[in-house]
């Protein structure tokens, strides 16, 4: 799919006041509030009941792991089309 095709699928840029770059910096967004959650919740289970904290450790570390590295390559992705769009702009 193309960054064009990308643009005219996504509903928020469908209102034409809308910034479009913005489609693709909620991205990182949406990872680091699920993120902050996830954290949360297991901090208050933790604090509700001890316990909690080794029970699926595994899991919450893979999970942990896993949102870390979609924010990274979330923000790697967002500065390459800010990138390629000021390119584009300096064509002009």
């Amino acid at each position: 799919m193309t960054r064009e095709e990308q643009l005219e699928s996504c509903n928020l840029c469908q209102n034409r006041s809308f910034n479009p770059a913005m489609c693709f910096s909620l991205r990182s967004l949406a990872l680091i509030i699920g993120l902050i959650v996830y954290i949360a919740v297991m901090l208050l289970l933790a604090f509700l009941e001890p316990s909690s904290i080794i029970n699926g450790i595994i899991c919450k570390v893979f999970i942990i792991y896993s949102l870390v590295y979609s924010i990274k390559t979330a923000r790697s992705e967002e500065a390459k089309i800010k990138k390629t769009s000021v390119d584009l702009l300096d064509e002009i």
